[in-house]
């Protein structure tokens, strides 16, 4: 009777200390590929600076066996975007979740993205070429100077 307890508390402590082990793992895991993922998004998404990323997923490595993670966010200030051939406007707060987020060897896929960002006034009539400014019940006024 001794022998069985001693071993079923053996065995509990052995699963404990697996667990423990497994979700610190998982965190350095996780943060490595943040940080990573935050350094190699920062230039080519536009990023003034490096922006946060968030990888959702329990366990992280099995994930990443399989290639598929659940859900990445990248949150960040400062992004310069391009809207038509050779116009940029800068975005600020932005925020974006990408879910069902497939990794290649080459390329990262997503199902869906959703997101948020904001344009200053200052910024939205410079990337139009006019002066933009609030107008009642949350509309915008665009106008521009002509000589005739």
């Amino acid at each position: 009777m001794r022998f069985l307890r001693n071993l079923l508390v053996t065995i509990v402590v052995l699963l404990v200390l697996l667990g423990v082990g497994v979700v610190a793992t998982d965190g350095m895991l996780r943060d490595e590929l943040e940080r990573r993922a935050a350094a190699q998004i920062q230039k080519p998404a536009g990023f003034a600076q490096k922006p946060t990323v968030t990888v959702e997923g329990f366990p992280l490595a099995y994930f990443v066996l399989i290639q598929e993670i659940p859900a990445v966010r990248v949150q960040g200030d400062s992004l310069t975007a391009q809207v038509g051939s050779n116009t940029t406007v800068r975005l600020s707060a932005v925020d974006v979740t990408l879910h069902q987020v497939r990794v290649q060897p080459r390329t990262v896929e997503s199902e869906q993205v959703s997101g948020t960002a904001a344009v200053s006034y200052a910024d939205l009539g410079a990337g139009l070429g006019l002066t933009a400014s609030p107008a009642a019940a949350g509309l915008v006024t665009f106008t521009s100077e002509a000589t005739v």
